[in-house]
């Protein structure tokens, strides 16, 4: 009976509202013309069974493009998205649309992951530039990266000597690249927001259920992010009630788990009091002063769920899409040796053995971000770009987008196009060295690995910062084999950063003299 009903339910909303709202929309617009769509799309379904499970959705959507051009519309659902992967394409819709289209759909993740769109992620309109205004002068600036730098530097002494000593003790020992970086990542951005640290060693993982909770939402969260949700194709309550992919469920445990830990934070400040004399402070602090009544003035959000969706937002872009990235860039180096070779020669030649490379030496390690900026490209951050939606109507490429339509930019795609890059399956770094650098428009759109214009990622310096920071301590101190002697496998798993699907392990073996560690 109960299923009979969901039946009865489900077939009453997919039949007769959306009949009526694709039949106005398609009589106002009937005069304009709209980007094409790829053949074979169902009265109210759309495409939704065109996208297999096991076919990642950049990629099938970069085969649609090669059919039928670099934009063209997907309905997925009720939705209309606009899919976007050509060079003047995404300028139209970077520079002449940017405003137009700086809107966010309202979709589940939003809503059950970013604290009902209050995440800065999500979240648009006035409110949106509040808090990136608040996160950009008080968390990502320059000034304030620069007085951070005493955080990272002294958690990338620490971690190194801890990775140093479990290596040195069982040389046999296989260390899991994605945990150790990204226990690195979180310590350090925890340190900066909360002055928290988590002891994580090779051997035995983490020591703390905080951190072991933190990590695993950071994975959940891309990957939940990325998964279809019947409940955004069909957006009524109907389908949130039903959460017939089990996803709201998933996403509301994950959520449960990351709000206890920081509102334990929170509490500890209000425990704490006002700062110890001559004591900086971390973000929390500075966000406890920041989100007053002024500043919460016209939402429904309380200034508890402000501060924990910013940090979360925080921690989840800043630490884990650089892990993401970072772990790409080690398995690319562990199949080609000769590269990371060269990353080792130019760091003995401009920093030496006798000291550890600083913060600052990485301006000069160009082949180093040459490697870094191939990888990005190879394997963007968020390769299908964060969904966008227009917040009024708009022409791009030509073509008329009326407002409520959503918009990907397909970086992946992009990122291969033999017009900008030459051979780009090929992982050549030398490319960001010599002329083969595209110029003009295509060098300011043609990488893109950030995003672009107002809604572009606000800690990317920040995420380059570490990436190179990282990577040359680690390729300073130590060299790295795979544990069979075998080419590390490429696959690629699920999720909005389109993650490995299996992890990156490699032995260690020390390159410096052993009192450099300590």
């Amino acid at each position: 009976m109960d299923a009979l009903i969901r039946v009865v339910a489900i077939s009453g909303v997919l039949i007769i509202l959306p009949f009526l709202y694709l039949s106005l929309r398609k009589q106002k617009n009937k005069t304009k013309k709209p980007p094409p769509e790829p053949p074979g799309g169902l009265p109210i379904l759309g495409h939704l069974f065109q996208f297999k499970k096991e076919t990642h959705l950049v990629k099938a959507l970069a085969t649609m493009a090669d059919k039928i051009g670099p934009v063209f519309i997907i309905r997925m659902g009720l939705p209309r998205i606009l899919v976007v992967s050509s060079l003047e394409a995404v300028k139209d819709v970077f520079t002449t649309n940017d405003k137009a289209l700086a809107g966010r759909p309202n979709i589940c993740a939003g809503v059950y992951l970013g604290y009902n769109n209050a995440a800065l992620a999500f979240t648009t309109g006035a409110f949106w530039r509040k808090v990136r205004k608040m996160v950009v002068v008080e968390l990502l600036s320059t000034t304030k990266l620069e007085k951070w730098k005493h955080i990272w530097i002294s958690e990338m002494n620490l971690s190194v000597k801890q990775l140093y000593g479990s290596v040195t003790k069982n040389r046999e020992v296989e260390v899991d690249m994605e945990e150790w970086i990204g226990y690195v990542n979180l310590n350090i951005m925890s340190k900066i927001m909360a002055k928290k640290r988590y002891n994580y060693s090779v051997e035995h993982g983490a020591d703390n259920q905080d951190a072991v909770v933190l990590r695993q939402a950071f994975k959940d969260v891309m990957t939940l992010t990325g998964e279809f949700s019947s409940a955004d194709a069909f957006p009524f309550r109907i389908f949130h009630w039903l959460d017939m992919e089990g996803l709201i469920r998933a996403m509301k445990k994950v959520s449960d788990g990351t709000d206890a830990v920081l509102q334990g934070w929170i509490d500890e400040h209000v425990r704490r009091g006002d700062l110890p004399a001559g004591e900086d402070p971390d973000f929390f602090d500075i966000m406890m002063k920041v989100v007053d009544q002024e500043f919460i003035a016209g939402q429904n959000y309380t200034r508890d769920t402000i501060i924990k969706a910013t940090a979360m937002a925080m921690l989840q872009d800043a630490a884990e899409t650089t892990v993401s990235n970072m772990v790409w860039i080690m398995a690319m180096l562990l199949n080609h040796k000769d590269v990371m070779k060269r990353i080792q020669e130019e760091i003995d030649t401009k920093v030496g053995r006798e000291r550890w490379v600083d913060d600052s030496d990485t301006d000069n390690l160009v082949y180093l971000q040459a490697v870094v900026k191939e990888c990005m490209r190879l394997y963007p951050v968020v390769p299908l770009g964060f969904p966008r939606e227009s917040i009024q109507d708009c022409e791009v490429a030509g073509y008329h987008i009326p407002k409520g339509t959503q918009l990907y930019v397909n970086i992946w795609k992009l990122h291969r196009d033999p017009k900008i890059w030459p051979e780009p399956e090929k992982f050549k770094p030398e490319r960001f060295l010599t002329e083969s650098v595209p110029d003009g428009l295509a060098r300011q759109f043609g990488w893109i690995t950030f995003g672009f214009g107002r809604r572009s990622c606000p800690a990317s310096a920040y995420a380059l910062k570490m990436a190179h920071f990282i990577l040359a301590r680690l390729l300073q101190g130590f060299d790295f084999a795979t544990p069979s002697g075998m080419p590390v496998d490429m696959s690629e798993g699920p999720g909005v950063t389109m993650p490995k699907a299996k992890p990156v392990k490699a032995l260690l073996t020390p390159r410096l003299p052993a009192a450099s560690y300590n």
